[in-house]
């Protein structure tokens, strides 16, 4: 069976990985693959990104630039998948910072799957970046894992898709997403699209080009922005049963005693506020719900 595939390299002020690294890459390809295809798409680069792309693309017809306004991931990714022309598209980052040999067994694996994913975390010792950065990655999975019940053990790794069966998902998940790849590997595991991961070693020690900790802060608003409704029907069904449950001891209390009023007027005010604001949050998570069913229509249904 002939191995043809898209290359999908998402760059972003990338000019001297990209330099250095597209000889080893194309190299690669050409001994693993029986024909393929690499897509830069640049996006919102403030150096020499786009210039040193295009220049690699006129020294090889195997290459072609996609350039987008502004940095987003998402919508890099987006780019890349809809204009593919092959049906298998491994997602690779331009620092090699996985090894090469996961784009040939992805390819190989996608004969059987929809999906491949890349894990980090499959094993002890994979991860070779510095510790900052594998805490922030492990509190991260474990957040993803804790708040979706997902059996993926790493989001944000390397992938391979079949194009097709992610095309439609790809409309119902916003470009400016922090956890872009996240939201869609979950959309995909709960269609129930036939999802593998493989083992990767990442060594990566170079400084990140966002501070780790506004990486860190985005990533985790969006990602519990994904579970607000789930968040608000908890935490407010539990304010509202506590402060019910107050409400009636101190009811109980009142009525036992015998006494004119409450013999803990602030226990009682406690009580109310707790009703109210469990009732707003409850009403709130409902209509989050709501909202989010409407944001993944496209895949929902």
């Amino acid at each position: 069976m002939l191995h043809q595939a898209s290359i999908l390299v998402p760059v972003y002020n990338e000019e001297h990985a990209l330099r250095a690294n597209m000889p080893r890459l194309l190299a690669f390809l050409e001994e693993a693959l029986d024909d393929f295809e690499v897509l830069v798409v640049e996006n919102g680069s403030r150096d020499n990104t786009l210039q040193v792309a295009r220049s690699l693309s006129e020294s090889s017809s195997r290459i072609s630039v996609h350039s987008l306004p502004e940095a987003s991931l998402g919508q890099a990714i987006k780019a890349g998948l809809q204009a593919a022309s092959f049906e298998k598209v491994v997602c690779f980052p331009i620092d090699l910072s996985v090894g090469l040999d996961f784009i040939l067994e992805a390819v190989k694996l996608l004969d059987s799957f929809h999906i491949v994913v890349g894990s980090k975390r499959m094993a002890a010792g994979l991860d070779s970046r510095p510790l900052p950065r594998r805490m922030a990655s492990r509190a991260y999975h474990g957040s993803v894992a804790l708040l979706f019940h997902s059996q993926l053990s790493d989001t944000s790794c390397v992938k391979a898709f079949r194009r097709t069966k992610i095309l439609d998902l790809l409309k119902a998940i916003p470009s400016n997403n922090s956890v872009f790849e996240t939201e869609l590997l979950l959309a995909a595991e709960e269609l129930g699209l036939n999802i593998v991961e493989v083992p990767v070693q990442v060594s990566d020690s170079r400084r990140g080009r966002i501070p780790l900790a506004l990486k860190a802060w985005s990533k985790a608003r969006d990602l519990f922005s994904l579970r607000v409704d789930s968040l608000s029907l908890y935490f407010g069904g539990l304010c509202l049963v506590s402060g019910l449950a107050l409400m009636v001891w101190l009811v109980l209390q009142k009525l036992v005693s015998g006494r004119g009023g409450f013999s803990h007027p602030y226990s009682f005010l406690l009580a109310l506020l707790l009703v109210l604001f469990g009732a707003q949050s409850v009403f709130f998570g409902f209509n989050s719900r709501l909202l989010l069913q409407l944001r993944g229509g496209h895949w929902v249904d």
